[in-house]
């Protein structure tokens, strides 16, 4: 027995080296017929029955971790699809803001706390790909390329750094209260009160996030920067990057029109879908978005 199978086994309660191993030919068992095994403990000579039919399902879908992660949070993982969420929000974004206004849509509504923590979520799954699925990886690395994600990044590192010398300015010439009174503290909109004198040395963590993420040379040395690191609350009046409003309206386009051609039967004049995939490639290659709008979907 494989110890992959082994492992399925024992996450579904059952100890694989206190039972037999055995096939069963399918052709063999008349069509509607239910198939009950009794099986045998070899320690304490206890009989089980284990119907095919009715508890493989129970052993193999309920107690499987794809069934526990699918009913959590009603996705299905695929590289090459995508999160069906990616669609869904492209779709309601052009519904709400049309072709001219998505991007200064995206830019107010995905404020900077959603954008890290998208970023986070996307560069540990692109650095798993690049480890493991060469295929994936580079169909979806192409929209949030190494050096986007560094950029945007970046940008929110040095937007935490404003907000915090801007508030500093209006303490900066407070003094200390007498001992006893209190102590000085500004309150940046989002991040709460922070002491007077914990300012300069958070300042100086954000400015070497901004160097660290720079210096990374790949996706499993950024997510390794990103997992590690506190990030802090921006308010949610500040306008998030131009560049994660560009990359995230092309990847939802893309992975909207691929949703499209492989459940919708939305063609481009080919015979099938791996056709009418390449087509979308070649007729994108200026801008997925602009393939979308084009369209007219």
């Amino acid at each position: 027995m494989s110890k992959r199978r082994k492992r399925t086994l024992q996450q579904a309660g059952i100890d694989p080296e206190r039972y037999l191993s055995m096939r069963i030919d399918k052709e063999q068992i008349p069509d509607g017929a239910e198939v009950v095994i009794t099986i045998r403990d070899k320690d304490t000579g206890e009989l089980r029955e284990l119907s095919v039919n009715a508890d493989g399902d129970q052993y193999f879908g309920r107690h499987s971790q794809f069934y526990r992660q699918v009913m959590a949070d009603g996705n299905i993982f695929n590289p090459y699809i995508h999160r069906r969420f990616l669609p869904a929000q492209f779709r309601r974004n052009i519904r709400y803001a049309g072709y001219n206004g998505i991007h200064d849509y995206v830019k107010q509504s995905y404020n900077w706390n959603y954008v890290v923590r998208f970023l986070k979520e996307e560069c540990a799954k692109l650095a798993m790909l690049e480890k493991r699925d060469r295929e994936a990886y580079l169909e979806r690395s192409r929209f949030f390329t190494l050096g986007d994600m560094k950029d945007i990044l970046t940008e929110y590192g040095q937007k935490v750094c404003e907000v915090l010398d801007r508030e500093y300015e209006s303490v900066k010439n407070v003094r200390h209260p007498r001992r006893g009174q209190g102590k000085v503290y500004i309150c940046p909109k989002g991040m709460g009160m922070i002491q007077k004198e914990h300012v300069r040395p958070m300042k100086h963590r954000f400015t070497k996030f901004c160097e660290d993420v720079q210096n990374a040379r790949s996706y499993a040395q950024l997510s390794k920067v990103l997992e590690s690191f506190e990030f802090a609350r921006l308010d949610n009046d500040i306008p998030s990057s131009d560049t994660f409003a560009r990359c995230f309206n092309e990847e939802g386009a893309f992975y909207t029109l691929k949703q499209m051609i492989m459940f919708e039967n939305l063609t481009l004049g080919g015979t099938d879908v791996a056709e009418n995939m390449r087509k979308m490639q070649e007729r994108g290659k200026y801008g997925f978005l602009a393939l979308y709008r084009s369209l007219a979907v």
